[in-house]
């Protein structure tokens, strides 16, 4: 009786919307259930694991700590190595979003960028900040390293200078490539750097305009799967690029009740400075990259997985805690 009620036409077209529908929206159909795959437990992981020349039966495996958005840029020099990668964020990253000013109120950013000669990037992370907070792509970049200055080009950037080093080397490279008399340099900073690049600058008359446009977040604890791999011993290498992150490391394994279970990990730090921030933690080895880059990192660890000793030249031991070096 109900049916009745509704003509045939209208009944047929509202059929024909609902059809169409179905087919032009996937998300609209019943999802099918999730499928879970069985942990591997230490021994299972050694039975399906490719003998290699480490001699354990396994692929060697690598803690990896930087922030979701660089991870897989050391992760896949590593894959190419047979090296199993375990993924674990020291720290965070939150971009601050714009502030909701009135129309009328000007933006400080932009109002630097219109006086500035070039822009400072201490990290990757802050040229995505700055990316997401400007529109701006036109002015010179000074970049602390490799990895900063290829994410810089990717997002827009022409003019690119990479100190490949740390921020000592990024002021040396500011003070001979820019001049005082052109103008203010605007820094794209986190809400902590490392090093006083204003402090280093101000005596050859750069003035520094620092924007904090994100900050990073430590993590709370380890997750469960790593606290397994270290208690199982199944992770060999950590991989460290920043004093913060192993300080952070360094905490997150003490809370975790793991400083007696270390003897078979070798921390791989991207300088001196990361090597002390993990205070008097025992290892099996620290080794400190011959120079802050990535490439010289995972030299060390290729000198390490040779059969031959390590020539000297290309990793350093780890430094005291004396050695005042960054």
């Amino acid at each position: 009786m109900v049916r009745s009620f509704i003509r045939r036409p209208v009944r047929d077209r509202w059929r024909r919307r609902w059809l169409l529908a179905m087919t032009l929206e996937p998300n609209c159909w019943p999802k099918p259930a999730p499928t879970f795959s069985r942990a591997l437990t230490p021994k299972a992981l050694e039975r399906t694991a490719v003998p290699t020349k480490e001699g354990v039966g396994r692929s060697m495996r690598a803690l990896i700590t930087r922030p979701r958005d660089d991870a897989e840029r050391v992760a896949l020099p590593l894959r190419e190595r047979g090296i199993d990668i375990v993924f674990e964020p020291l720290l965070v990253i939150h971009v601050r979003g714009s502030d909701r000013r009135p129309f009328w109120r000007r933006d400080p950013l932009k109002s630097d960028l219109a006086k500035a000669q070039g822009l400072i990037f201490s990290s990757a992370n802050g040229v995505r900040a700055f990316a997401a907070a400007s529109k701006e792509r036109r002015l010179p970049v000074y970049a602390v390293g490799d990895l900063t200055a290829r994410v810089a080009r990717e997002v827009g950037f022409t003019q690119v200078h990479s100190a490949e080093g740390d921020v000592v080397a990024l002021g040396e490279m500011i003070r001979r490539l820019a001049q005082p008399s052109r103008g203010p340099l605007v820094h794209a900073a986190g809400s902590k750097v490392a090093g006083d690049l204003p402090g280093a600058l101000a005596p050859a008359g750069f003035e520094i305009r620092r924007h904090v446009l994100y900050e990073a977040l430590p993590a709370r604890a380890l997750s469960p799967e790593t606290v397994r791999a270290f208690q199982a011993g199944t992770l060999d290498a950590v991989l460290l690029f920043s004093p913060r992150t192993a300080a952070t490391f360094a905490t997150l394994v003490r809370d975790a009740g793991l400083t007696g279970v270390l003897s078979k990990v070798t921390v791989y730090a991207l300088s001196p400075a990361v090597a002390q921030a993990l205070g008097d933690l025992s290892f099996h080895a620290v080794r400190v990259a011959a120079e802050p880059t990535q490439e010289s990192l995972l030299a060390a660890l290729d000198a390490d997985r040779a059969p031959s000793p390590p020539p000297p030249s290309l990793i350093r031991n780890r430094p005291s805690m004396g050695d005042s070096r960054s």
